[in-house]
């Protein structure tokens, strides 16, 4: 290859030349002898070389030989490669069900097969729905499983690693036989390219006529509208050229491909836009959809989504530095294998330091509702709810200390009754000096502790940049090189980041093998070092009794709500079999039948797991060139509320069912006693799916807002997946709400006053929200 490609390739083989044949398992379970319905009962779904297809709805019990046959006439199935054989007679002692073994093994004879090796899995969709019928009578149980996963006879990884790549095509073979190619994006040039995919769906039916719409990308947008029901290479080919038109992407900025997927754009498609032009590296924002001058859907369950498949990437904060490293202290006089050392930015050590207002009993009077702050010298006198601004200003102006940055939180743990003060003293260099807080409230107390002490070395220069360690930002570290130059050799290599997703808990390290003329291999274990869930299995349960259960999180912070309620029926393995005996006939040869029998039981399997709490740690990392003389600027940190207001139920919902949503606001009164109003306004009617800009517009249309203070966004696609529903985000960004906003209340026709809620009442003009079945909704309100 490396006589073919203009740059470096590196190839890595895989495999002994025999291929495996994948073993995938259909089971079919039901609580009682099934009737079928008019059509049959399910679909499947089987996605290979980058296309999904279907089959026709399929009845319970059917046949292996048309269970066979509708697998190989799927377009993406090479006819007669996949062989299904079926066990079960549907009777109890198989719980009322068949079991199907499905094995990709292609053309047992000769030529090329497009299923041998590891494929996709199967998936089952549209039960009882669509244009497949229920069962007349039983609840049926379908199951996927892979018994054996395929392995191809070679594999062969391609690795374009010559300086001179940018984007690079998809291989194929053209001398015969197809090439099943899958590409991945992977880091180019200091950068991931971002991958975000558009779905449409209509979750109740098919989207009939030729709707269309257009996209938007940094302001700009589609001059022409996309069609939604074209073919998928033509859809494909429509979209990606509308986006390259845009002046905000240029010519070959995105590649675009599609197909379709039953379970997440039920009747409609998935779009996948990778962004691969030099114009939109990086972490990019996300397209938008407008409807504007195009032809609107024919229903309104229809819809067009955009969500992000991958984020994009930017460069690193890391410095390599271009003379010889001279071995592991100063002076050394052995020079150590000649690489460069690899450093990260020292984090800015200023001084941080907290106030804690503990106020458990609520009994701060009014007259005497101020403390102090100070450092031995002059004070600042500030109440006992003040805002984290009016914190700010009282350092400027009372104790002299200019460019400080205030957070104000609630900590139910921590500050019962009162707030939690975080206090960066971004402009001051070094130690600030001890802050002591004195009050002189009955019960409530003032505690100020030091978070970090500030440090004045190590400080960001004209001709210098402060180092630290590659592995901790905040330990400074000298660079050992002799200052000479480098001398001439291209030190080259790989560094790979193994995260484990499906291992739970601390994994031993690995263990690398190398031979003795290969480069050196080094393993740094517990970068992030894993934990083991806690789990809680119940105990001295009855079978065959139902159980409601319902479960709660803790963590430093407090008490997470609790669950919905959900229902178990515990089973157990039954008694042995009694009171028979087995003899012979004395007369004749007698063949004896001992039959056993046992009660068939559903049995319920339950698996929990849990995941302990990682603290969210961002950091925010400032660079400088060799030629900048200074860094100089403010920066400010804000973390905005996020509200997530949650549709779901146990079943499809149907109809154009609605809901309101009250805000309270927190408004000062002219009194200076620290006392507060909070009026409350509500929206009008929501529609359960309504569009992200739907429900945006519905709250700024409310006084206290303004367009600029929200961003709303939207996921879920009313699947199982979301259950039934969809969950709304809604994020306070404006200046004029800052910190803290109270939790918007949640209101339908089916609200009314609680003790916890005594001002909850139902929405009047709302209309009701109704669901297959009329099982139950729910409606929940959540934030950060």
């Amino acid at each position: 290859m490396n006589a073919v490609f203009p740059d470096t390739v590196v190839v890595s083989v895989h495999g002994s030349g025999a291929s495996v044949t994948e073993i995938q398992q259909l089971v079919l379970t039901s609580n009682l002898p099934t009737v079928p319905g008019a059509t049959g009962l399910f679909q499947l779904a089987f996605r290979n070389q980058g296309v999904t297809t279907t089959t026709p709805c399929l009845a319970f019990g059917i046949a292996a030989a048309d269970l066979q046959t509708a697998l190989n006439s799927l377009a993406n199935v090479n006819s007669g490669h996949v062989v299904v054989t079926r066990t079960g007679d549907g009777t109890a002692a198989w719980g009322y069900g068949y079991v199907y073994q499905i094995a990709f093994s292609g053309n047992l004879h000769v030529g090329l097969s497009n299923v041998l090796g590891n494929v996709n899995q199967l998936v089952v969709f549209s039960v009882g729905q669509g244009t497949c019928s229920p069962l007349t009578t039983g609840i049926p149980s379908i199951q996927v499983s892979t018994l054996r996963e395929g392995q191809p006879g070679y594999a062969y990884d391609v690795f374009f690693v010559g300086g001179s790549y940018g984007l690079v095509a998809p291989l194929a073979i053209v001398t015969e036989g197809t090439c099943v190619l899958p590409i991945q994006w992977t880091v180019v040039g200091g950068s991931a390219r971002r991958v975000q995919e558009i779905l449409v769906q209509n979750p109740a039916t098919a989207i009939t006529g030729t709707p269309s719409y257009k996209l938007t990308f940094n302001g700009v947008t589609t001059t022409a509208c996309v069609t939604v029901n074209a073919a998928p290479a033509a859809g494909a080919t429509a979209i990606q050229t509308a986006l390259n038109g845009l002046s905000s992407i240029g010519a070959n900025g995105v590649l675009v491909t599609q197909d379709i997927d039953p379970i997440r754009a039920p009747n409609g498609y998935i779009a996948r836009v990778t962004f691969v032009g030099a114009a939109v590296a990086g972490n990019v924002p996300l397209l938008a959809v407008s409807m504007a001058t195009c032809t609107a859907f024919a229903s309104p369950s229809s819809s067009v989504t955009i969500n992000e498949a991958q984020r994009g990437a930017g460069a690193g904060n890391e410095l390599t530095l271009s003379t010889k490293y001279t071995g592991d202290t100063l002076g050394a006089m052995v020079v150590a294998y000649a690489v460069s050392q690899t450093f990260r930015v020292l984090d800015e050590l200023f001084q941080v330091d907290e106030v804690v207002v503990q106020n458990p009993n609520n009994d701060i009077p009014g007259g005497a509702s101020t403390y102090t702050l100070g450092f031995g010298g002059p004070t600042a006198t500030l109440t006992w709810n003040a805002l984290d601004t009016d914190m700010e200003t009282a350092f400027a102006t009372s104790l002299g200390v200019a460019g400080v940055t205030v957070t104000r939180r609630t900590d139910s743990a921590v500050a019962p009754g009162g707030f939690v003060y975080t206090i960066y003293y971004v402009q001051s260099i070094g130690s600030v000096g001890t802050l002591v807080a004195t009050e002189t409230f009955t019960t409530a107390t003032v505690t100020a502790t030091n978070i970090r002490t500030g440090t004045n070395t190590n400080l960001f220069s004209p001709t210098l940049v402060p180092l630290a360690l590659a592995t901790d930002s905040t330990t400074a570290t000298s660079f050992l090189g002799g200052g000479t130059g480098l001398s001439v050799f291209k030190p080259n290599g790989f560094l790979w980041s193994v995260l484990f997703d499906s291992n739970i808990g601390d994994v031993p390290a690995l263990i690398g093998a190398t031979t003795s003329t290969a480069a050196p291999l080094q393993v740094f274990d517990n970068f992030v070092q894993g934990s083991p869930s806690s789990a809680y299995t119940a105990t001295n349960l009855v079978p065959g009794t139902p159980y409601f259960m319902r479960v709660s999180a803790s963590t430093a912070i407090g008490q997470s709500p609790f669950s919905a309620a959900n229902t178990i029926v515990p089973s157990s393995v039954p008694n042995a079999p009694q009171n028979f005996k087995a003899g012979y006939d004395l007369f004749a040869n007698e063949i004896q039948v001992v039959k056993t029998a046992a009660k068939h039981v559903l049995e319920v399997q339950q698996v929990t797991t849990t995941a302990a709490v990682i603290s969210e740690v961002q950091t925010l990392t400032t660079t400088a060139t060799q030629c900048s003389l200074c860094i100089a600027g403010n920066i400010a940190f804000r973390q905005p509320t996020v509200q997530v207001i949650t549709v779901s139920a146990l079943g499809p919902i149907v109809g154009s069912g609605t809901f309101q949503l009250v805000f309270t606001d927190t408004v000062a009164n002219a009194v200076p006693n620290g006392q507060l109003t909070y009026p409350t306004y509500a929206t009008a009617p929501i529609a359960w799916n309504a569009l992200a800009q739907t429900l945006k517009t519905a709250l700024t249309a409310l006084a206290p807002f303004t367009a600029s203070d929200l961003v709303v966004t939207r996921t879920g696609d009313a699947s199982v997946n979301f259950k039934y529903g969809y969950v709304f985000a809604i994020t306070f960004v404006g200046n004029r709400y800052a910190g803290e906003v109270l939790p918007l209340r949640i209101q339908d026709v089916t609200t009314a006053a609680t003790v916890a809620c005594p001002a909850c009442t139902a929405c009047a003009a709302c209309t009701a929200i109704t669901t297959l079945g009329n099982v139950g909704y729910t409606l929940a309100q959540s934030q950060n």
